[in-house]
C-alpha cells in the first residue's frame, strides 16, 4: 500500500538518529517524561522498543526542551496541557 508505515516499533538507536540527539539524552527523557519501553529478549541480550506515539512524544520533548529552552518541569506542564502525558 502506499504511504503505509513500515515500522511499529523503534529501537532506541533509531529513535536517536530519528531526533538527532544522543542516547543519553533519549535515556534522561525516557526518565523524566516516564515513557516505558517496550522490551524484547534475544537470547542474552534485551532490546528496547518506542511506539510511534513515544517517538511523536519525544519530538515534542526536544521543540520543548531544545528548541524553546523549558526545564523538565516547564515541559511537563506543556505536554499536561496539550493532553500529551
Amino acid at each position: 500500500m502506499e504511504g503505509e508505515i513500515k515500522h511499529q516499533y523503534w529501537s532506541r538507536p533509531q529513535v536517536t538518529k530519528i531526533l538527532h540527539v544522543p542516547y543519553t539524552t533519549l535515556a534522561t527523557w525516557e526518565k523524566f517524561f516516564n515513557v516505558i519501553a517496550h522490551r524484547s529478549e534475544k537470547g542474552s541480550r534485551k532490546f528496547a522498543y518506542f511506539t510511534m506515539e513515544q517517538v511523536a512524544l519525544f519530538h515534542h520533548i526536544k521543540r520543548l526542551m531544545v528548541e524553546e529552552k523549558y526545564t523538565v518541569e516547564g515541559a511537563k506542564i506543556q505536554l499536561r496541557k496539550a493532553n500529551l502525558i
